[in-house]
């Protein structure tokens, strides 16, 4: 079974990263926020089925600059950066994350 994943349709992180000009730790960030291609977890090994990924990769295709998911000029991820989708999408919500209580040192 080992050979049939290593085949040509299967691609690692290493070979999707250097196949499509990508970092392998940018894919490895998309994994972990959930936005990235689906992918095999087979032991500690992550496969990207090739036609699976190159859709993906398709799916972020753009006539301009401006241009989001949403359309055109929609504005997606940073507030200055229109059509930002992927980077914000990277970045976990600063408003979802709890702050740390504070102790109160005072005596009884």
């Amino acid at each position: 079974m080992e050979a049939y994943m290593d085949g040509p349709n299967y691609l690692s992180t290493r070979q999707a990263a250097e196949r499509y000009g990508l970092s392998e730790s940018w894919l490895t960030k998309l994994r972990v926020y959930g936005t990235g291609p689906e992918h095999l977890k087979v032991g500690r090994r992550v496969l990207y089925e090739r036609s699976v990924f190159e859709n993906w990769l398709g799916s972020h295709r753009r006539r301009s600059t401006s241009e989001s998911k949403s359309g055109p000029a929609a504005r997606v991820g940073h507030a200055s950066r229109p059509g930002n989708s992927l980077r914000a999408a990277t970045r976990p919500a600063l408003a979802t994350q709890e702050k740390p209580k504070e102790i109160d040192h005072a005596e009884p």
